[in-house]
């Protein structure tokens, strides 16, 4: 389906609910979604080899350094306790540890989780970004102007901020 049948479907689909007042803008994610996101991963790998680890342990850095809480829908961030034997990261990717505690005589695992970097909005991928550029230029590792940066940056999610 093109833009243009799927932007007169939700036309017609709004006019038959007797909704008149209303904007539709489609836009391609696949398109405004790769660059930034792609050149984070390029710099991670890159830190990653000279560092001597997994790219996987470079990139979960990265969300625990530069990244965001994850938050439910209503906005509450995400942070939750486990007993200490139990390994989280069976049902949540991105986490990071941000204390311990004891009950009884049960130790828990206190974690925030993080949203991972495609689910960024122009902001926390525009703080991201800085903050694995600024990792790998300690590296020596070459990375793009400041204006190159804001120019992925303006692409990242249709260049809604916030």
């Amino acid at each position: 389906m093109t833009k243009n049948e799927l932007t007169t479907m939700l036309t017609k689909i709004l006019e038959s609910m007797g909704i008149n007042d209303w904007v539709v803008e489609l836009k391609s994610k696949a398109q405004r979604s790769k660059n930034a996101n792609a050149y984070s991963w390029v710099l991670q790998e890159k830190i990653a080899n000279e560092l001597k680890k997994s790219k996987e342990e470079i990139h979960l850095q990265m969300l625990t350094d530069y990244g965001t809480t994850a938050t439910d829908d209503d906005g509450n961030k995400i942070l939750f306790s486990v007993e200490s034997k139990i390994n989280p990261r069976s049902f949540y990717k991105y986490i990071a540890v941000i204390g311990y505690g004891k009950v009884g005589d049960k130790e828990f695992t206190h974690y925030r989780a993080l949203k991972g970097s495609s689910e960024f909005d122009q902001y926390e991928m525009s703080v991201f970004l800085d903050g694995v550029i600024q990792e790998a230029e300690q590296l020596k590792i070459e990375t793009i102007t400041p204006n190159e940066k804001a120019k992925l940056i303006e692409l990242w999610k249709g260049g809604n901020i916030g």
